[in-house]
């Protein structure tokens, strides 16, 4: 039997297993595959004959991966980086002021975008921004222009297959740049050691570092929260507006407007909508990429208590060349970390160390995992012991967390559902 996109039906999709990340669609050579519910599961479905060519199965890796030979294959394409790890990781931001003002953090991404459109490394960078027919999702577009890299800054908190994009990418013959989730990056990765001849216009990547995926329906409850309940009166939607840390705001058809601190709505957002498949995710620090950003949540390194930085992650000789030449060109500020110090202030962690148990005992239980292979792992955290506490950890997370807790307690102010869960992760981590 021919590899179809019902293979990946039955081995991805209804299995849970599919990250959204938008592969398939992009790599299907007659463009059958889309994403119709995005307010909702925001998973693919097919909308026209598929032809079986086996393209969509193939590229798909999210049941599982082998990572050694799309490294290798990574250090192929993008150079294999010349410094150790700790000359890998730094604290920066973005000397520009708007972009500073305007980026979620340090304003690393937007920056990088402008530097390499200026330089003439790249013509396209493939970015979210807000969909003009329903400004309330985002939506991926090729920007070519300092206003639309600009327009498309800050995080977007909600589930977007980027590499949809990718169907018009193979319609352009310029260099491109593509912002990544770690687990998009992934995808693509592997698409371009199975089809090397395709898309090798894609010249720079940068990756998200990623916690968790939201649906749309998180974004819902919290516009409940603050008294909007019809979502087609939206005109405009950010999530991380303003000095940081930013907030969401919406604007509305009657000019008016509303919003609330990102302090005061995403822990709450992030526990109890995150997807069950980022709980098995390995890679929260998009190692496909030529580099990768977050925010870097510093208090103590706020400028005048309003800009925020970036940590960014090289991760290859490109990543390593754009950020020099960045540096060397003004429009960027930035010293080194060590791995430890930017584990620290990012609260980073090596994410597999918490994914392969759970995923271990998922597997015992008969639970569809994804399975992944190539990756170092201490023997402590797979042991009986290790194993066991991570059971218990999952237990009491699932407990707390379910929808008839998030039921339970839907009367309560977003605020203060926000402020208890930082209390308890607090405790959790002891943190002072």
């Amino acid at each position: 039997m021919k590899e179809s996109f019902q293979s990946l039906k039955e081995r991805v999709i209804d299995r849970g297993l599919c990250t959204s990340c938008g592969a398939c669609k992009g790599i299907c050579p007659r463009n059958v595959i889309d994403f119709v519910e995005r307010e909702s599961v925001c998973s693919p479905v097919l909308i026209g004959e598929c032809i079986q060519c086996g393209m969509c199965s193939s590229t798909c890796v999210a049941a599982g991966m082998d990572f050694n030979p799309l490294l290798s294959k990574q250090a192929e394409y993008y150079g294999k980086k010349q410094n150790d790890v700790d000359h890998s990781y730094y604290l920066c931001h973005a000397t520009d002021r708007l972009i500073w003002q305007q980026g979620a953090s340090g304003g690393f991404v937007t920056a990088a975008l402008i530097y390499a459109l200026d330089k003439k490394i790249i013509k396209y960078a493939a970015v979210i921004t807000n969909d003009p027919d329903k400004p309330w999702l985002p939506k991926v577009v090729l920007a070519q222009s300092y206003k639309e890299v600009v327009e498309a800054a800050q995080s977007k908190y909600c589930v977007i297959p980027t590499l949809e994009i990718l169907q018009e990418i193979k319609t352009i013959t310029e260099p491109i740049a593509m912002v990544m989730l770690p687990c998009q990056a992934q995808a693509f990765m592997n698409i371009r050691m199975l089809y090397p001849k395709m898309f090798q216009n894609v010249v720079f990547t940068v990756g998200l570092m990623c916690g968790n995926s939201l649906p749309f329906e998180a974004t819902r409850d919290v516009l409940n929260h603050i008294g909007i309940k019809d979502i087609t009166q939206i005109t405009d939607l950010k999530y991380r507006d303003g000095f940081w840390h930013g907030e969401l705001h919406v604007r509305l058809k009657d000019e008016t407007e509303k919003g609330i601190p990102v302090g005061k709505y995403m822990r709450y957002m992030a526990d109890f909508y995150r997807k069950d498949r980022c709980k098995v995710c390995v890679d929260g620090d998009a190692i496909f990429t030529d580099i990768s950003s977050g925010d870097g949540w510093i208090p103590n390194n706020k400028l005048d208590n309003v800009y925020g930085w970036s940590i960014i992650h090289t991760h290859t000789k490109i990543g390593e060349q754009i950020v020099q030449g960045m540096l060397d060109s003004g429009v960027l500020y930035a010293h080194l970390l060590t791995e430890k110090e930017a584990f620290k202030q990012k609260h980073l962690y090596h994410r597999h160390y918490s994914s392969l148990p759970r995923i271990e005992n998922r597997r015992r239980k008969g639970i569809p995992v994804p399975s992944y292979t190539g990756l170092h792992t201490p023997p402590l955290i797979m042991s009986n012991r290790g194993l066991f506490k991570k059971r218990v950890i999952d237990f009491c997370q699932n407990l707390i967390f379910s929808q008839f807790t998030r039921k339970m307690i839907s009367p309560l102010s977003i605020e203060f559902k926000t402020g208890f869960l930082e209390f308890v992760m607090k405790l959790w981590f002891r943190e002072k």
